[in-house]
């Protein structure tokens, strides 16, 4: 599993993913100095808002999309064969993999937040804003590895990743209509629907929000759930991908 895990890291390395998203969140991050100077007021908190919430979304793509490729090329030089020729399960590739560009979303992270705490000082919803940030690059890595290796095609799956991230950023704007709408005609199949579909999608609405930053921590009993319904998901989803991995045939 250690070579898988640094497999991984060098591949990464290699093709610059850190110094391209490093210089990617450098962009950000002076771009939202900026933006917030020309706030009329809160210009610290506007640029640290702006800085956060974009970061989230380029971190979280960038990692998604190289991850993808990547799985992609394995297939298709058949260098997944060679590893998985060795003495290495299939189950054990899948969880290194994954374990691989989880090491590579820590440090990826880390940069971000040494950056929020360097210009906007360190505090607890900070902590808790990169914590949940690092959550939420576990829940799409282990999704887009299912994805990945299910379909083989890295275009497929960035698209099928998106409409997912999309539809775990949006879960809290349909249930949030769903509490305003009576139970009455086609609505008593419909909500059941959708607080079923709150339950097994992951609720990436609640996670890394940038109202913490300015207001505070204030979501303990949130994220218990969050951090439950996440592990749960990347657990299941990890499960899929090794199913998925010991049928096909090489």
């Amino acid at each position: 599993m250690k070579a898988v895990i640094r497999l991984v890291f060098l591949t990464a390395l290699r093709d610059r993913l850190f110094s391209g998203l490093a210089g990617l969140a450098a962009l950000v991050f002076g771009i939202s100095l900026f933006l917030g100077n020309a706030a009329l007021i809160e210009q610290s908190e506007s640029g640290m808002v702006y800085a956060a919430g974009t970061t989230r979304v380029v971190l979280i793509l960038g990692l998604a999309i190289f991850m993808a490729f990547q799985t992609q090329k394995l297939f298709e030089s058949r260098e997944i064969e060679a590893i998985l020729s060795r003495s290495l399960s299939r189950n054990r590739f899948v969880i290194a993999y994954w374990l691989g560009f989880a090491v590579a979303a820590c440090l990826l992270v880390l940069l971000i937040s040494i950056a929020l705490f360097a210009l906007y000082g360190a505090s607890a919803a900070t902590l808790a804003w990169s914590l949940s940030l690092l959550l939420e690059a576990f829940v799409i890595l282990a999704f887009v590895l299912f994805t990945a290796l299910t379909l083989e095609r890295a275009t497929t799956t960035i698209f099928v990743t998106l409409s997912f991230y999309a539809l775990c950023r949006l879960i809290g704007f349909f249930l949030g209509i769903r509490d305003a709408t009576p139970d009455i005609g086609a609505n008593r199949i419909v909500n059941p629907m959708l607080d079923a579909l709150g339950m097994i999608v992951p609720r990436l609405d609640l996670m890394a929000q940038t109202s913490w930053l300015v207001y505070g921590f204030k979501a303990v009993e949130q994220i218990s759930f969050v951090l439950t319904q996440s592990l749960v998901f990347i657990a299941l989803a990890l499960t899929a991908a090794a199913f998925d991995l010991q049928k096909k045939q090489f």
